[in-house]
């Protein structure tokens, strides 16, 4: 995330951080983000980004990642959002998640195809192109 936030940064974006009190005591704060908004729970913080966020884009990353990414995907699927998401499968290392809802699909615990929820980019470049445009990700 860190990275992230400083590469925005170098490019002149605006960078808005979300963190838990905890991460901030543990000094994981971005604490030259153009503004900060701390929280109490990782609960809270997912909730002020899906407020907050004009689209999603999940990056690899961990167990974080996963909780992040299936909360809007599941925002998705019943319809409470519909602002864009797109999975970065960089070097396909969303595979084995892609696989798994097609799997899941298939044996009808998924009510929608995984296309309508989420799109998926082989490249920064192709994320970019499909957040771009500003639609949902269908």
């Amino acid at each position: 995330m860190g990275s992230v936030a400083r590469s925005v940064h170098l490019a002149g974006g605006t960078v808005v951080g979300v963190i838990p009190n905890f991460m901030k005591a543990r000094e994981w704060a971005y604490t030259t983000a153009d503004e900060l908004v701390t929280v109490e729970t990782m609960r809270e913080r997912k909730g002020i980004m899906a407020e907050r966020a004009a689209a999603f884009m999940a990056l690899p990353g961990g167990v974080g990642t996963l909780e992040e990414l299936a909360e809007i995907v599941a925002l998705r699927s019943l319809d409470v959002i519909s602002k864009p998401l797109v999975l970065l499968n960089h070097d396909g290392f969303y595979d084995h998640l892609l696989n798994f809802i097609a799997h899941m699909s298939r044996e009808h615990f998924v009510a929608l195809p995984h296309e309508r929820l989420f799109a998926v980019a082989p490249t920064l470049d192709a994320a970019w192109e499909r957040l771009g445009d500003g639609k949902p990700a269908i």
